[in-house]
């Protein structure tokens, strides 16, 4: 019987890619569908920051069968909303900061780049609200989902429920 990728792996490892997958599509739609004032490579940073924040809430929220319930789910999504959006921008602002120091060129359309200290706080934050604003219920509903999914999926619960 051959396996899909996918189902080898473990939960929060499927959980997190099939989380990216959605947040590489949509970072795809947003870098040809202008919902900033500028082309801002979202399909690079969204993947990134989806996949470690997910990896790693579900690893430290799922810590044996007793925690797969779809409350979890729901509070992990709320959080998984908050923190892959701050750190896509963060890691946006980091590839403006770089991209200034090794070319010289200014990455984005105001002619200068923010401090780390602002990428960190201030201007990220201004860029979460807009995002949220935009992009939030959808990024929250699309982690309810996969999450419903991969419980539902789990192979440790199904092994658990065949032994009992």
């Amino acid at each position: 019987m051959i396996m899909s990728f996918i189902d080898i792996k473990t939960d929060r490892f499927r959980f997190s890619i099939i989380s990216t997958i959605f947040a590489f599509i949509i970072g795809l739609i947003c870098y040809f569908i202008p919902i900033a004032a500028e082309h801002i490579y979202f399909f690079l940073s969204a993947p990134i920051s989806t996949f470690i924040s997910c990896y790693f809430i579900w690893h430290w929220t799922f810590k044996s069968n007793n925690d797969y319930k779809i409350g979890n789910v729901v509070m992990i999504g709320v959080i998984l909303t908050f923190i892959c959006h701050y750190l896509n921008f963060v890691l946006l602002g980091f590839g403006r900061i770089i991209c200034n120091y090794l070319t010289g060129n200014y990455a984005d359309y105001t002619g200068q780049t923010e401090s780390i200290l602002g990428t960190l706080i201030y201007i990220t934050f201004i860029q979460i609200l807009i995002s949220l604003y935009k992009l939030g219920l959808i990024t929250w509903i699309m982690f309810i989902i996969v999450g419903i999914y991969v419980i539902k999926t789990s192979t440790s619960i199904n092994k658990k429920i065949s032994m009992s």
